[in-house]
């Protein structure tokens, strides 16, 4: 069993004068990422938003293999999907989180509620938080290269939340034992997408009109995400209803995509309405068209 005191740093208040640690094995790293989950998880789970600590599931099996940890945020109902990797291979970590991720969202919901209300036997209470489960996938690696940052990156486009934690080891002279943490991308700083180089001044317009609009027909609490050419909806608090605007250059358009979770709690899409930047502006039939459907799919979750 591995025992220290450790200090707790993030990577730019590391002096180059510091000698680093190896860690020297696979179980070495696990017990080192298991202490940080129990002390200092909110320094290795990004855009942790609970006062109290995470739900923590070691070694969860899936039919695609077994995941490191599995922690649960029971303020957001975000599951984190942790995979620890020793070696700097993050092509592997990466491949394993999505195939974990696709099983998951595969498997029956009742058998997540089971394996957390185990944590804490709260049956209810864990149905009631992953109602508004949404997924994060965190690889845990000694080194982020350019390469890693770069599919990060892509995912993320994609619309596939990922991120990559770099934990390293220094021991100072007469010190307790640092851990210094780096985290790609940084959650305190916002993400700009690479997607699109140049997005017309008016689709911002549009993408606030949409939200206003939307806004006035029912839908409620709605918030989103802007990148340069990206925006997001999703019924806060619940993620019952999740809707996400593209803007699509080559035709100055939005693509506006709508899904609702099914009794199975997996996303089904709803509907998909394509509709000119210009279309929005100028309020034409298709606008009330693509509002009137946002109405009923926020009524039917009321129902």
């Amino acid at each position: 069993m591995l025992v220290f005191t450790m200090l707790v740093v993030f990577k730019d208040n590391i002096s180059d004068e510091l000698n680093e640690i190896v860690i020297k094995s696979e179980n070495e790293f696990h017990q080192i990422v298991e202490r940080l989950l129990k002390d200092h998880y909110k320094a290795i789970l990004p855009e942790y938003e609970s006062d109290s600590a995470p739900l923590i599931i070691r070694e969860f099996n899936t039919p695609s293999g077994r995941i490191d940890f599995l922690a649960l945020d029971p303020a957001s109902g975000r599951i984190y999907l942790i995979e620890v990797k020793k070696e700097d291979n993050y092509r592997v970590a990466t491949s394993q989180l999505l195939d974990y991720v696709a099983a998951l969202k595969n498997m029956p919901v009742n058998e997540l509620v089971r394996a957390f209300s185990a944590k804490i036997g709260n049956y209810e209470n864990i149905v009631k938080i992953l109602e508004k489960t949404e997924f994060a996938l965190v690889a845990i690696l000694p080194e982020i290269g350019d390469g890693f940052r770069a599919l990060i990156d892509y995912l993320n486009d994609a619309g596939i939340r990922i991120y990559g934690i770099e934990i390293k080891r220094y021991k100072p002279q007469n010190s307790n034992e640092i851990i210094s943490i780096n985290t790609y991308p940084d959650p305190e700083k916002p993400r700009i997408s690479k997607k699109f180089i140049k997005v017309p001044s008016e689709v911002d317009d549009a993408m606030k009109l949409i939200c206003k609009l939307a806004e006035s027909r029912g839908a409620k609490e709605l918030v989103y995400y802007k990148t340069s050419a990206d925006l997001r909806l999703r019924k806060e608090g619940h993620n019952i209803v999740l809707a996400r605007i593209r803007y699509r250059k080559r035709d100055n358009s939005l693509v506006f995509a709508l899904s609702c979770r099914d009794n199975t709690g997996h996303l089904v899409l709803c509907f998909k309405i394509t509709i000119g930047v210009n279309e929005i502006l100028k309020k034409t039939e298709k606008l009330d068209e693509l509002l009137t459907k946002i109405k009923q799919a926020y009524d039917s979750l009321y129902q």
